[in-house]
Formats: structure tokens, C-alpha cells, sequence
């Protein structure tokens, strides 16, 4: 690549299988053994990351792609793929970096997080697809980084950019875009999958890009301000972390409720047993509840939610006072009582004397 030419890394399961405007100019590399190689395996069918250089190169084909395969086609993907490539992309001065994926897991964007910071730093352009959840994901939820989710709501129009005036975080991750162009016939329709709303944000960034002038992330932040869509007061309200009404399935792993003063001794028993237990609470132990706006009050759905993310062996939930969810949200409930220890479920109550018999009866019930 020419010295200050202006590039566009795609990181996800490469670019193939979609056809892309004539002349285009891509490099195709991918993850080995945390290294970066030349990727010689195209696949015929269309790839995920190809969609997205397609919603891209419609309006920007003029810049180079560099595509930089993390998974495999329909394979979920690994993190230290993902950090190897935004290490890679820091270290060649990518301009600008699309990633229509990421992390739910709180304890991974450590992983990740000192390499997106330092691309931010270093004037790297990153745009990143929250998950269709619409709650916390990373790198979508780092300062510095474009956070993007789609209109459900059908608000904008094609290749329309809004901010969400009520999302609780930094301005540049609460991006909102549309996409309802076709990509091309047996292509599925895309418009409500956050994954090609973010290429829409990545286009407009391309074109700013390629326009012969630097753009720094405060330049790009009030361009796509001063163009951004108006749309009605409260349309997209609600839209981000909101959670499923009752759950009616059962979870596959065990989700306790633990009142705070009891929470340090018990989790030590899962501790000392080897078991690997997410802890989430509301006095800054774990995963802080507030970051998906539960410190208050716990949603019914939630618990369910996050145990259907959190690959662990049992969540703690631990909060001020007990949430009044139903047993089909929390399989136990944990608190103290006059020196000893009371353990409701769904069958009734015990009372215990300590943590150690606390813990005993949870391996017993869960068994």
C-alpha cells in the first residue's frame, strides 16, 4: 500500500462471494496462530464481511479494502483473533477500522481494550456493530469507538444516520442507521440487523476518508451530527437494553440471587471448588449492573438474558435489596437471617449456619 494511503480494514469472516463495484482494491489476510497471513481460501458463498464491504464500497469504492478473516464462515469468533487484528491494524496505520461484531462478556473487552484505545489515539477511525440485542457490546461501547444499532423502528430512510438522544452512554456510540437497500437477489433482508446498519456509518466515514482532508474522530463526530437524520422525540425510546418479558425456558446454568454481606463468603466456596462463577452487583463487585441500567431495580428477563451470555459455571446476582422476581428469573435466593442463613426455592425454604452448608445444599440442588 502507497505511503498515506488512505485504507478500510474489515475485520470479520472475510470478503468473498458478493460482487463488488469494478476496480476495487482488496488485500485479503487472516488470523493464524495469532498471526497475520495471506488468506487463499475464498468461499463461494457470500460471507458476512462481504455484505458489509458491500453496503460500504456502493458509496465509497474508490478506498483500498483490507480484509482481515477472524472466523469462519456461520462460526462464532475468538477474541484474541479480534485483538491480534486490531493489533495489526494499529501497528500498519489503518485509517479506518469496520467490525460489525464483537463481545457481550464483560470480563473479555480487557482483552481488546488498551489496542482500541491506543488506535483512537493514534487518529484511527473504528466503527463497531453493537449485538442485535441491543445491549452492551465491545468494541461497539468504548469511547472512541462508533457505536452503531439498527432502525427497528423503521424511522429513517435508506442510508440514514441519527443519534439516539436518550442513549445513556458517550454521544459517538449511540449511533443509529438504516439500511434497505437490496444487496442483490437471495440476499436476505438486512434492514434490522445492527451488523449491516453499521456499514452504513462506515460509507459516510470512507467518503470523509478519501475526501483528501485529515479527519480526526472530533471532525467525523460533528459531521455526522450536523447531517444526522431528525426523527420524532422518544422514537427510538426503550430501544437499548431492554429485555424479553418472562422467560419460560429454563436456564442452562444455575442463577442465584445473594445478599451483598453474604456474597464474599459464598463466592469464595465456588472459589475453592474450581468453579468459575460471574458475579454481577451494584456496589462495583463483578460486572456492575448499571452498565445494562439495572442498579435499581433488576427486569424480569434479564437474569435469563445474561445467563444465556455469560459462559459460566452459576451467576450471582448481589444487590442492596432483594429483587421481587419470580422463580422462573432466579433459581435461588440467599440472605441473611438472625445469625443463620436463609436459602429460598421455588419448593420452599432451609435455614443454614454457615456458608460451607450453604454452598454443600447449592451443589446438592443444582446436582
Amino acid at each position: 500500500m502507497e505511503k498515506n494511503q488512505k485504507s478500510l480494514a474489515i475485520i470479520d469472516d472475510g470478503v468473498y462471494g458478493v460482487s463488488l463495484p469494478e476496480g476495487t482494491k482488496i488485500t485479503h489476510l487472516k488470523i493464524s496462530g495469532g498471526r497475520v497471513i495471506k488468506d487463499r481460501e475464498p468461499t463461494p458463498e457470500p460471507t458476512h464481511g462481504a455484505l458489509c464491504a458491500a453496503i460500504i464500497l456502493r458509496v465509497c469504492p474508490q478506498i483500498p479494502v483490507i480484509s482481515i478473516k477472524i472466523m469462519e464462515q456461520g462460526t462464532a469468533g475468538d477474541i484474541r483473533r479480534l485483538s491480534a487484528a486490531l493489533l495489526w491494524c494499529l501497528e500498519n496505520k489503518v485509517t479506518l477500522v469496520h467490525m460489525s461484531l464483537g463481545t457481550l462478556v464483560y470480563e473479555l473487552k480487557d482483552k481488546i481494550e488498551d489496542t482500541v484505545r491506543k488506535l483512537s489515539e493514534n487518529g484511527t477511525l473504528m466503527v463497531a456493530a453493537f449485538h442485535n440485542r441491543n445491549i452492551p457490546t465491545w468494541p461497539a461501547a468504548f469511547p472512541g469507538v462508533f457505536g452503531v444499532r439498527g432502525d427497528k423502528r423503521g424511522v429513517l430512510e435508506n442510508r440514514g444516520i441519527a443519534f439516539d438522544s436518550g442513549f445513556p452512554g458517550n454521544r459517538e456510540n449511540s449511533l443509529i442507521a438504516c439500511i434497505s437497500e437490496s444487496l442483490g437477489e437471495g440476499i436476505e433482508d438486512i434492514r434490522y440487523a445492527n451488523s449491516f446498519a453499521a456499514p452504513v456509518v462506515t460509507a459516510r466515514l470512507a467518503e470523509m476518508a478519501v475526501s483528501g482532508e485529515d479527519i480526526t474522530f472530533e471532525k467525523a463526530l460533528t459531521v455526522l451530527e450536523r447531517e444526522a437524520a431528525l426523527y420524532p422525540e422518544g422514537a427510538f425510546e426503550g430501544m437499548y437494553c431492554r429485555f424479553p418479558g418472562k422467560q419460560t425456558e429454563e436456564a442452562e446454568i444455575p442463577v442465584l440471587w445473594i445478599e451483598w454481606e453474604l456474597l464474599a463468603p459464598i463466592y469464595g466456596e465456588f472459589e475453592k471448588d474450581g468453579y468459575d462463577v460471574t458475579v454481577f452487583s451494584d456496589r462495583g463487585e463483578g460486572v456492575p449492573l448499571a452498565l445494562y441500567g439495572q442498579a435499581e431495580c433488576m427486569a424480569e428477563g434479564f437474569p435469563r438474558t445474561m445467563a444465556g451470555i455469560y459462559p459460566a459455571d452459576a451467576l450471582l446476582f448481589s444487590t442492596g435489596e432483594r429483587p421481587g422476581l419470580p422463580f422462573s428469573e432466579i433459581d435461588m435466593y440467599v440472605a441473611g437471617e438472625a445469625g443463620k442463613i436463609r436459602v429460598s426455592v421455588e419448593a420452599g425454604e432451609r435455614v443454614f449456619a454457615s456458608a460451607g452448608e450453604v454452598f454443600l445444599f447449592i451443589k446438592e440442588y443444582f446436582a
